[in-house]
């Protein structure tokens, strides 16, 4: 039986540092009938010509030329593109696992929407770090568990580390509105559309940590856009009283993680009482959820009484 073509998209801008790993890491995959669409989101650097030695090697490397618009307008010319059955997402500075594109098929051909494994956070030299997604194997068959976990986290917001049945994503796009939120938009809009999905815990995909990304760096306006996307999820799941709890909480946790963005790069403490409102608002969910410990909450509670107390306390103890 002739494998199924995947198609593996690469958002790219200024990558030619990093491009050739995620390139390679594709080229050496055990299963091979696939196409790389890489995008070149108006690089100014020698990432063209990388792409160019590339495709001039193999023709599974297809490039494609845009002016700069940001990752959402480069990965939805990679969506037009693309011709395979499968789709995939990778970012340029990331790589996936030998196998993992084998892996993520033989779950679609069985009859998923969407097959979501593990990932994995390691430095440029390959150190694995610490990392607080941790996936549980399971099945889903009902469009209302995949959604449950999608808010409870066992689905991540991010559209990479999952293979997608075309014909399940064919009229989704990535919102170009969204410089910071983008991605959970779409995975959001993803488990909407899907009814049967499976989550394999095991990490196939490798997220590149590089120094250019820590937290302390580049934290801006943009980055409150995420606000935004959890009101369009609350709003979408209002009728729903389990489904918006779960949003609630979510977008208590969100808050709490700007919060702690704001005090760690001591920027933007005018954003203070608009989080503070918002997590007091979500409190009485977060507070009843399942899994949140007496400690938690007695750290909430000193959280909403005096945020800068709580922040010198979870930066000292690493809490």
């Amino acid at each position: 039986m002739n494998e199924a073509l995947i198609s593996v998209i690469i958002p790219v801008y200024n990558g030619e540092k990093t491009v050739k790993r995620s390139i390679n890491s594709l080229l050496n995959q055990s299963y091979k009938n696939i196409e790389i669409i890489v995008v070149n989101d108006g690089s100014t650097d020698g990432t063209e010509d990388i792409l160019k030695e590339y495709s001039s090697k193999d023709p599974r490397v297809k490039p494609f030329y845009k002016e700069n618009g940001g990752v959402s307008t480069a990965r939805n010319l990679g969506l037009a593109k693309a011709s395979g059955e499968y789709i995939m997402f990778l970012d340029s500075d990331d790589e996936i696992d030998k196998d993992t594109l084998k892996i993520l098929e033989e779950k679609l051909s069985s009859g998923f929407d969407f097959a979501h494994c593990g990932m994995k956070k390691v430095t440029p030299e390959g150190k694995e770090l610490k990392f607080n997604y941790k996936l549980k194997d399971k099945v889903y068959e009902e469009n209302f568990d995949i959604l449950c976990d999608f808010f409870r986290k066992n689905i991540m917001s991010t559209s990479c580390a999952k293979l997608y049945r075309k014909s399940l994503i064919k009229d989704l796009s990535f919102n170009k509105e969204f410089a910071v939120g983008e991605d959970e938009l779409f995975s959001y809009n993803v488990c909407k559309n899907s009814n049967k999905a499976i989550v394999i815990s095991d990490a196939l995909y490798s997220y590149i940590e590089n120094e250019e990304s820590v937290m302390n760096q580049n934290f801006t306006e943009k980055h409150f856009q995420v606000l935004s996307v959890m009101d369009i999820q609350l709003e979408d799941v209002k009728e729903n009283k389990e489904l918006y709890k779960l949003a609630s909480i979510c977008d208590f946790i969100r808050c709490n993680e700007l919060m702690w963005k704001i005090f760690y790069t001591k920027k933007m403490y005018e954003k203070f009482p608009l989080l503070r409102k918002r997590m007091i608002k979500n409190k009485k969910y977060y507070l009843s959820a399942e899994g949140v410990s007496i400690k938690e909450k007695a750290l909430f509670m000193l959280l909403w009484l005096m945020p800068k107390t709580y922040y010198k306390l979870k930066l000292k103890q690493n809490l």
